[in-house]
């Protein structure tokens, strides 16, 4: 019986050994190279800051990986060294370190175990920061910003030659983009990069592009002017014969998403006087919803109206009046008016979505569909509530759900209708319960 047992017995005794030499590093292997990695250069005086990340998949295995943030004072010499001693650390621990690089200002790089790799990496880095078209730069996913759109494409048709230079494969995907974000080229490098600059240098010069968004399969065109899409239109086809590129042409009066066309948009604004027209910011189209994002609260209810009175709006399941507003907080935007309807009730909802914003402490309106949401300007307190109420009331439609938000994260919500009971309390412990059903009861 017991030379029976004697093999299990070492097998745990070994295991037990195992553990204890190696510690909890040795079966969470990610997590120990995460520490030794810290450890290594948390302290040291080129690195600003650590960025890592690990895993520990199964006992003994793991990795970690992550991103070296380097002092922005670095000159090129201290950057070498730091990235020698980078990639000695992950020569010496590569069975439990992945894709590791390093950040020095606007241009980030991968780093290697193999020092010549290293070297080469850093030449190629050395040139792009001396180049003027270059205003930010990651080797490691392919991503440039450069200054303006000329530039984008000249850089766009080099990253198969510089990836070869990197040790990469020439049809890795990458993406080139200006700053002002005119021109954002992406997808593996292809005879497309040329043919966008083609449909850009025919356009440009005869009506203006405000955007240009391409890629392998498609490309997007944005110009100035919606009198100006059929020109661009056919000015981009021709520069694209043959090419099987998909086109898409809108204007920035007329965005078009999901592929459509912008001919139901075009017939409705189409109808519209220049008054209404002047009343429009922007116009967007996403399948069967089109957003206008008007100038000024006062251009809500005579924009619903001519809306309301045009055919043309019948294409459109829904109609979304828009004012924006800035950042508020909470996802909504203080000052901001979003108003959705159906073709034929716009105006009324829009009549009451103005009403509401002119209500003191009222920051933005959001309607829809049997849904009313408000959010409170900043100092309105959750037990002050009650004060909105009548207004609400008289906006909502019976069965809106309506909502009061607050900075605080304060929420009070109802089913909208005559009366308001105890028993219909979406919050229990809301300090405005009682009062807000009170006044919403009395309210005409």
């Amino acid at each position: 019986m017991t030379s029976q047992r004697r093999p299990a017995s070492r097998a745990v005794a070994a295991l037990a050994a195992a553990l204890t030499l190696g510690g909890c590093a040795s079966v969470n292997a990610g997590s120990a190279a995460e520490r030794s990695f810290t450890e290594a250069f948390a302290s040291d005086p080129a690195v600003a800051s650590l960025d890592l990340r690990s895993s520990n998949d199964l006992p003994w295995i793991g990795a970690t990986s992550g991103t070296v943030v380097a002092r922005d004072d670095l000159d090129e010499t201290e950057l070498q060294e730091l990235t020698d001693r980078v990639g000695r650390f992950l020569a010496e621990h590569a069975s439990n370190t992945g894709a590791f690089g390093i950040e020095a200002g606007a241009f980030s790089f991968p780093v290697a175990g193999d020092q010549a790799a290293n070297e080469r990496t850093l030449g190629i880095v050395s040139e792009l920061q001396s180049d003027g078209r270059l205003v930010r730069a990651d080797l490691s996913t392919l991503e440039f910003e450069v200054s303006d759109a000329e530039h984008a494409f000249a850089v766009a048709e080099e990253v198969p030659e510089l990836s070869e230079r990197l040790g990469l494969e020439r049809d890795l995907p990458f993406s080139v983009s200006t700053s002002a974000g005119d021109v954002q080229l992406a997808g593996v490098p292809g005879e497309w990069v040329a043919e966008a600059e083609a449909v850009r240098e025919a356009v440009a010069p005869q009506v203006g592009v405000s955007r240009i968004t391409a890629g392998p399969e498609s490309i997007e065109l944005r110009v100035p002017d919606e009198l100006f899409v059929p020109e661009a239109t056919e000015l981009a086809e021709a520069a694209l014969e043959g090419s099987g590129i998909d086109l898409t042409v809108s204007s920035d009066q007329l965005r078009l998403d999901d592929g459509s066309d912008g001919t139901d948009a075009r017939n409705l604004l189409g109808r519209l006087d220049d008054g209404t027209i002047a009343r429009i910011a922007s116009t967007e189209v996403s399948g069967s919803v089109i957003r206008m994002t008007v100038r000024s609260r006062e251009d809500l209810v005579p924009l619903g109206k001519a809306l309301d009175a045009a055919p043309e709006s019948a294409a459109f399941s829904t109609i979304e009046l828009r004012l924006a507003g800035e950042d508020g907080g909470l996802g909504r935007s203080a000052g901001s008016i979003d108003v959705f309807a159906e073709p034929g009730s716009l105006a009324d909802r829009a009549a009451a979505g103005a009403a509401l914003a002119g209500t003191d402490g009222i920051a933005s309106v959001s309607m829809a569909r049997q849904r009313l949401e408000i959010s409170a300007a900043e100092g309105v307190a959750g037990d002050d509530f009650a004060r909105f109420a009548a207004v609400l009331k008289r906006s909502a439609l019976p069965g809106d759900w309506v909502c009061i938000f607050s900075g605080s994260a304060d929420t009070l919500c109802v089913t909208a209708d005559g009366t308001l009971a105890e028993r219909d309390q979406s919050y229990d412990d809301h300090p405005s319960w009682s009062a807000f059903v009170r006044a919403w009861n009395t309210a005409s």
